[in-house]
């Protein structure tokens, strides 16, 4: 049951780019021009995350959480909006597509969002809910990610901004970690 679903979600997924596309192309008036921005949105936002994390992985950066956050957020919406365009795009076309083919490909889009909407929240929620501050110690600064999930511990990457922050962390245990040094840690945030 399981392998039939993960199908039949690819198999949606495929269909509704497939009417998207087709959308772009056929389509005319504001459905179609919010479809195009629709498309520029998710693609500007997945150039920025994944082409934002290669190239600051280059220079041994990565994205704090806010942009972290932002980014998934836009391409879950970007995605959802697109599937519900490109079907109020492709559904008025009775004439040409016929009936059956209408409930073909509203079948495979209510699979696709609901994928879309399951996978996206499940990613959005949980891949980038760690908190952060901003801590000074031994006069550097450090973005403080608390891992609290069994076991209280945090990990402190170099701070460079607040866009962005060192990729590489080290590790700590109870509140503000076990660093060598009897300086006092100074909160910013």
């Amino acid at each position: 049951m399981g392998n039939l679903f993960v199908w039949l979600a690819i198999v949606g997924i495929l269909v509704i780019i497939g009417v998207g596309i087709w959308c772009l192309r056929s389509c005319e008036g504001k459905l179609r021009t919010c479809l195009f921005w629709d498309t520029v949105v998710f693609l500007a936002a997945l150039a920025f995350h994944f082409g934002g994390n290669l190239a600051l992985g280059f220079f041994g950066l990565a994205w704090r959480n806010l942009p972290g956050r932002i980014l998934p957020t836009v391409l879950l919406g970007s995605s959802l909006t697109w599937i519900l365009l490109a079907l109020c795009c492709f559904l008025p076309q009775t004439d040409e597509i016929g009936w059956v083919n209408q409930w073909i490909v509203t079948l495979f889009a209510a699979v696709a969002f609901l994928i879309v909407l399951w996978m996206g929240l499940f990613i959005v929620g949980f891949r980038y809910s760690k908190e952060e501050r901003i801590v000074r110690h031994q006069g550097r600064t450090f973005v403080e990610e608390c891992n609290s999930f069994p076991n209280e511990s945090y990990t402190y990457f170099e701070y460079y901004g607040p866009l962005v922050r060192g990729s590489k962390g080290f590790y700590g245990s109870g509140h503000y970690g076990n660093l060598t040094g009897s300086e006092e840690w100074l909160i910013d945030s």
